[in-house]
């Protein structure tokens, strides 16, 4: 059994030196689903998700929306319970060729563009 992030001294550490381990960094997104589930936030190097199982190990995921489709290896590095029967997960994305990496950035773009119209647009509301 994975400690609550909240808990696990090893994190709370990290935290208090204020380190992020994340190489890439991760925007909130409405408009992606993958097939674990609904998609928190997303960006080329991993997502968060919220899903009712948890895989273990390396598994291949499927990404859909942002003007995409790709299906690409994984792993999950973290979890965090918020329900009864659902998690919150951490993705990483792992050994990706040069072609997937390419539509996961343009689908973080894409991701990245429509928050900043959306704000905009609010801003001018």
């Amino acid at each position: 059994m994975m400690a609550d992030e909240r808990t696990d001294p090893a994190l709370l550490r990290l935290a208090a030196q204020g380190v992020n381990q994340r190489q890439t960094g991760r925007l909130p997104q409405e408009s992606l689903a993958c097939s674990l589930g609904p998609v928190l936030d997303f960006s080329a190097g991993g997502m968060r998700v919220k899903t009712r199982r948890v895989p273990k190990g390396r598994f291949e995921v499927e990404l859909f929306g942002l003007g995409g489709r790709i299906t690409v290896p994984a792993e999950v590095i973290w979890t965090k319970r918020c329900g009864l029967f659902s998690r919150i997960v951490g993705v990483r994305f792992v050994n990706l060729d040069q072609g997937m990496l390419a539509t996961l950035k343009r689908m973080s773009s894409e991701n990245r563009s429509r928050r900043l119209l959306a704000s905009e647009v609010k801003k001018a509301a």
